[in-house]
């Protein structure tokens, strides 16, 4: 799916539809939160597009500020917004007591990326039909295994199934595609990217269809 603009183009368009289909699943404020994360994978595939372009020197813009965008996605926003989603998605008070940790970590995770970015940069560059993000920040064994949990480990602490599911394949597929592609790890997001709405649309429409069963009309003594 990241493999050319395309593919990127192409994984944001259906993202987006994907993304409108599970708003229009999720009734309740405090549930779009963790709702609109299609639609900004959708941005951050866009934006992978306009820096495969800009790579190749298809269009005029260069590739600074879509290289600054897309990995302010993957450094920043992930970690934060998605154990906070599952925060505001969480009905039990002591449950969401223990969804605080990946929330606090992933905060942890953002500010060490915005400091990193600041002092050793980032370059991209296209190398065997993938974009390759370079960097001399640390990146070792303990910022992989941290940032894992900022955007796994919250799900887990879900009183509800599917998010434990969700947590468990989300899990699997990031340390498949790291353990396969450590190299192209960050331009292989497009890959949870797919995954995660998936599930997330799946969990949405299920407590969507739960939601109209617990409030239909009971006629004739019988549900």
């Amino acid at each position: 799916m990241c493999f050319s603009a395309t593919a990127s183009f192409t994984a944001s368009g259906l993202l987006v539809a994907l993304g409108a289909l599970t708003l229009r699943k999720t009734p309740l404020k405090h549930q779009w939160l963790l709702a609109s994360v299609p639609l900004l994978f959708a941005a951050q595939q866009f934006t992978e597009g306009l820096l495969w372009l800009s790579l190749k020197h298809e269009i005029s813009i260069g590739p600074y500020w879509p290289m600054l965008i897309y990995v302010m996605f993957i450094g920043v926003v992930w970690p934060v917004l998605i154990p906070l989603g599952v925060l505001h998605n969480e009905p039990q008070p002591k449950r969401r007591l223990f969804i605080a940790i990946p929330l606090m970590l992933g905060i942890g995770i953002a500010c060490y990326f915005i400091w990193a970015l600041d002092h050793y940069g980032v370059t991209a560059r296209i190398q065997n039909h993938c974009i390759v993000y370079d960097t001399n920040a640390y990146a070792g064994v303990y910022i992989v295994a941290a940032y894992a949990i900022a955007t796994c480990a919250a799900f887990f602490f879900s009183d509800q199934k599917s998010m434990v599911r969700t947590g468990w394949i989300n899990a699997i597929a990031f340390f498949v595609a790291f353990y396969l592609y450590r190299v192209y790890l960050t331009s292989a997001w497009c890959f949870f990217a797919a995954i995660l709405s998936g599930l997330l649309y799946l969990h949405f429409t299920n407590l969507s269809h739960d939601s109209r069963r617990k409030t239909s009309p009971i006629k004739d003594g019988k549900p």
